[in-house]
């Protein structure tokens, strides 16, 4: 693999934890960063780096609720 591929490669598990998050938002419209860490044993950086990349992958899909501190489907 090149470098230059190397950024746009994805692994099996982050594909996983992606797929958890879209199921989050599908089925209750809503999802935690610690309920990523919970399902996948993984720091909350990790979430994190996971979510970003979710928004970058399907923008305009969740916004983030200050408030309820959560990420919710997006009306839109």
């Amino acid at each position: 693999m090149s470098v230059g591929r190397e950024e746009n490669y994805v692994t099996w598990v982050k594909k996983q934890r992606l797929l958890f998050i879209h199921k989050c938002v599908r089925e209750k419209g809503w999802f935690q960063r610690r309920d990523v860490c919970d399902k996948f044993n993984v720091t909350l950086a990790t979430a994190s780096e996971d979510i970003k990349l979710f928004t970058k992958l399907f923008p305009g899909k969740v916004k983030y609720d200050a408030k309820a501190k959560r990420y919710v489907k997006s009306t839109h």
